[in-house]
């Protein structure tokens, strides 16, 4: 053998040696990696067929254990997408498409599923991107046409969604979903029922035993009054489907407006007698709804009976939680507006006995705080108690909770009640005026509380302490209502009515202060201070000449209305009223209309609340009011805004300044700001007094230092007609009389005792000092 040969024979055998080696090598490779295929595309038609079957829990399994075996598997990705679509599980379902548009950008599938995912989310512009995107790739994709008008439905946009309709209908002209897009459209957009008709008789066409399809058509057939046609498609889908619980509510609905209540009964009988699975009971229980609603109206009531039962018999998991407590608010809701409140009870009741998973405990707070007002302004007090209970239970911290539960005992007249939540609430946060307020109405409201028992002294030494503390900053208004509430809960408290002498004393008022101190000496007759004051008090008393009564000053009759947007504080409008009607209560412009009239009215009239302008304008003309306050309370977290005005009913107008604002953010901001309210309206309005006597310069009026009259001041001498005819510089001030000059030549004849004045507010009289020594007055 030469040497060529020899080569020729030794590469022959390693090539064939190699040749084996890689033929082993692929087949261990490509066994195991066909055997994963074969396994992945397993699990994948198992998930189709539990999609298939709506079981979306275990087509989510499946499709996971398709993406763990081929990580690449896009169209594995886009069903899991759409099985948590199905599932509401949004946020997840859009991670999945996005993982298979990252496998293909392209993958038009996944695009016009994410844009639905986007849409449910509110995320109106991704989802736009979506479906624009798919068209780019592929103009003529009906299915995108089709999300489009669902979008621009969603937006309001009515002419693009038309548009987009007719364009999916033109590219699949059997596309029945965008033929009853078409006809919800035109029906619930632009109220065309011929049109409307028209696409879903289309759709009849392609489809003639579609359910759906057929209920449009019902429901435009009853809108156009067509009753046979729309019983005859009701009845077909029956036919099809006994249980198909849209064409049920159709026939009930056909049959209670021709009055055949005995094709009702069996009707009822089919609903209750189906078993919905948890992902239908938000159709069902909101079918039921609709029915009862329908059925009340008709006066029927035994069969809306048994509806109800079967609503309030329905156990909701965590995922249809929030739907089937809307459907229960609603109702409510739609029967507290017919004022058929005694068929809101077993509803009320159910909702007292649902248990929210953590996820849901804030959408079932919310509720039960909607639903508590809903009862409040229809002053359903004693019928909310539950729903208050149930709030404390849920939400055992929260002092709100407390508050709205004193404030249902309160209006239920359950003052036992109503002091035990009210304490809990002022426990919870010892700062919450509001809370107080309750707890003391409470308190001064019930028979067994009586004066002197711990609960009434700690309220009284609260109030004492404001007192003080407002007496220290020169806040005289806050400070006598403070001492006078400390007084009304505690009578018999000896530092108490101390202060309240005091502070008399301090402002002039010394008949009161006298009247105070007696007291104090008949509750402690070793109190040698109050003695000593007394005793100065007299001495003061009889040194000074005797002043004249005053005559009954002419006030103005003003209804006090208030009206709170959306508070934190239930009732704190009420609250309000009843303060203000304390601060006015010692006005010498002002007689405020008390509450329990304006109360009493509403009762009468049937006016539940009060929450605009014009009906605040009747009601206080039915109370015979010659103006109107009306203000509306802003009420946010540590902060409180009043924004208020004077009306003057007879037709008059009022000067400029009859617009008021008030803002607080302190711990007694609704306190202050009525407050201050309570100044400025009594202020708006001249105080009118006579004239006890005058000569030809000096005149003495009925008006004194506790009638806010001060030196300087100016006021104008009236004739019988109320005409001006003099002016009157105020020079001296005493407690309840002035003494002035009369400053115009004019007049000064007719000048009387008994002549009526009025007082300037705001308007003095200045000294300017002018050069060479002079001096002029001006006023100011």
């Amino acid at each position: 053998m030469n040497l060529f040969g020899f080569y020729n024979t030794y590469f022959a055998q390693v090539l064939k040696k190699v040749t084996i080696i890689i033929s082993l090598c692929w087949l261990l490779v490509s066994f195991p990696l066909s055997g994963f295929s074969w396994a992945a595309n397993e699990t994948m038609l198992k998930g189709n067929e539990y999609f298939q079957k709506g079981n979306y829990q275990q087509a989510i399994i499946a499709y996971q254990r398709t993406v763990k075996l081929n990580p690449y598997h896009k169209i594995a990705y886009c069903n899991l997408g759409k099985c948590y679509q199905r599932l509401n599980l949004f946020d997840k379902a859009e991670k999945c498409l996005k993982r298979a548009l990252e496998l293909d950008p392209d993958y038009i599938e996944a695009l016009n599923k994410l844009g639905m995912v986007y849409k449910y989310q509110k995320k109106y512009k991704e989802a736009w991107k979506c479906y624009t995107r798919v068209l780019e790739i592929n103009p003529i994709d009906a299915e995108a046409h089709y999300n489009l008008a669902s979008l621009f439905q969603k937006k309001r946009d009515f002419e693009r969604a038309i548009s987009h309709g007719k364009q999916a209908v033109k590219i699949n002209p059997n596309y029945v979903a965008a033929f009853i897009k078409l006809g919800n459209i035109y029906w619930e957009s632009y109220r065309d029922a011929d049109k409307a008709l028209e696409n879903y008789k289309k759709a009849k066409e392609i489809e003639p035993g579609n359910k759906l399809v057929k209920s449009s058509l019902a429901e435009m057939y009853l809108q156009k009054g067509l009753i046979k046609d729309a019983e005859r498609e009701c009845l077909e889908i029956v036919n099809l489907d006994p249980l198909f619980l849209p064409a049920l509510q159709q026939l009930i609905k056909i049959y209670a407006n021709q009055g055949m209540y005995e094709k009702i009964r069996p009707l009822c009988q089919k609903i209750i007698s189906t078993t919905p699975s948890d992902n239908d009971i938000p159709l069902y229980s909101s079918v039921l709804s609709n029915m009862i609603a329908l059925l009340i109206d008709h006066g029927m009531d035994k069969n809306a009976a048994t509806l109800s039962q079967k609503l309030t018999s329905l156990t909701p998991s965590s995922k249809t939680f929030k739907a089937y407590l809307a459907t229960l608010t609603n109702l409510i809701t739609l029967v507290f507006d017919k004022k058929r409140y005694e068929k809101a009870v077993p509803f009320c009741k159910r909702i007292t006995t649902l248990v929210p998973s953590n996820k849901a405990l804030d959408s079932y707070c919310n509720t039960l705080n909607r639903l508590i007002r809903l009862y409040f302004n229809h002053k359903r007090y004693k019928e909310s108690i539950p729903l208050c209970q149930r709030l404390t239970v849920i939400s055992p911290s929260d002092k709100i909770a407390y508050y709205q539960l004193s404030i249902a005992y309160k209006g239920m007249g359950g003052y036992k009640g109503c002091v035990r939540a009210a304490t809990k609430a002022c426990q919870k946060d010892s700062a919450d005026e509001m809370c107080w307020h309750i707890l003391e109405k409470g308190i001064l409201d019930l028979d067994w509380q009586r004066v002197g028992t711990p609960l009434r002294n700690d309220c009284s030494k609260r109030h004492l302490e404001m007192a003080q503390q407002y007496l220290g900053l020169g806040n005289t208004i806050l400070a006598e209502y403070e001492y006078k509430k400390a007084k009304q809960l505690n009578p018999q408290s000896v530092p108490v009515r101390l202060g309240l002498a005091k502070y008399y004393k301090g402002q002039g008022l010394l008949p009161e202060s006298i009247e105070e101190l007696k007291k104090v000496v008949e509750l402690d007759p070793e109190n040698m201070e109050a003695k000593d004051e007394i005793e100065m008090g007299w001495k003061q008393k009889t040194t000074s000449p005797v002043s004249p009564l005053l005559p009954d000053v002419k006030k103005r009759r003003v209804a006090v209305i208030f009206s709170a947007k959306n508070p934190v504080h239930l009732e704190i409008d009420k609250i309000a009223e009843e303060i203000i009607e304390e601060l006015l209560a010692n006005s010498f412009t002002i007689s405020p209309v008390a509450i329990k009239n304006i109360q009493t009215q509403m009762d009468n009239t049937g006016l539940n609340t009060v929450n605009n302008l014009r009906k605040a304008v009747q009601l206080a003309r039915s109370l015979q009011a010659s103006y109107l306050l009306f203000g509306e309370i802003q009420e946010e977290k540590g902060r409180v805004c009043i924004e208020s005005q004077l009306l003057n009913l007879k037709g008059e107008k009022l000067k400029k300044g009859s617009k008021f604002l008030h803002v607080s953010r302190n711990s007694d901001r609704l306190t202050k700001c009525l407050a201050y309210l309570s100044q400025d309206i009594s202020n708006f309005f001249p105080i009118h007094g006579e004239i006890i006597s005058s000569n030809r310069t000096n005149v003495t009026i009925n008006l004194g230092e506790k009638h806010g009259v001060k030196p300087s001041f100016i006021c104008d001498a009236l004739d019988p007609d109320g005409h001006k005819i003099a002016e009157i510089e105020i020079i001296t001030v005493n407690n309840s009389t002035s003494q002035g000059i009369i400053t115009t030549i004019s007049g000064r004849n007719q000048l009387s005792p008994h002549n009526r004045v009025s007082l300037r507010k705001g308007q003095v009289v200045k000294v300017e000092k002018k050069k060479g020594g002079k001096s002029e007055k001006k006023k100011k």
